[in-house]
């Protein structure tokens, strides 16, 4: 599952109105979204990798500087052979 989440670079193919690039090692991301699938209109900003902690945890911050901030974080816990994600 850590791959997966990690694997920005292919967001847009299970998540057609966002799309992210760069890497968790860098710290910083693009991030790019759209309003609807026919809008040709994508909308970026800057992702601030707050916490990575493979294989278990990652937070990240994105937002328009001075106005305001999201934070959005993944927890994956372990249950035998299944992964529980909480977001």
């Amino acid at each position: 599952v850590w791959e997966v989440l990690t694997a920005f670079s292919k967001y847009e193919t299970w998540h057609p109105l966002m799309s992210l690039s760069g890497d968790v090692q860098s710290g910083q991301l693009d991030y790019s979204r759209r309003p609807s699938l026919t809008s040709p209109r994508w909308i970026t900003t800057q992702v601030e990798i707050i916490e990575s902690s493979a294989p278990s945890r990652l937070l990240w911050r994105f937002g328009v500087r001075a106005i305001f901030a999201i934070d959005e974080s993944f927890q994956l816990e372990a249950r035998g052979n299944r992964t529980i994600l909480t977001h």
